[in-house]
């Protein structure tokens, strides 16, 4: 399981893209919550920190999913 909270590790981008490359997904903590995701890009944010976008299609959230379900 990858630990999110914070700065970014190097062994954390190197996991996530390793997992982008292998087209697999990710297990990690982000924001104290469990969650199951699918990372597609590693990129800077607009402050110039690193960032992960990907889908989250499993485990835990602050809010409900769009289409109303838990």
């Amino acid at each position: 399981m990858i630990d999110l909270e914070g700065a970014m590790s190097q062994s954390n981008l190197y996991a996530i893209r390793n997992a982008i490359l292998a087209d697999q997904q990710v297990t990690c903590v982000y924001e104290g919550r469990r969650r199951e995701l699918c990372p597609h890009i590693i990129g800077t944010d607009k402050s110039g920190d690193e960032a992960v976008l990907a889908w989250q299609f499993a485990g835990e959230s602050s809010r409900r999913c769009r289409n109303g379900s838990a």
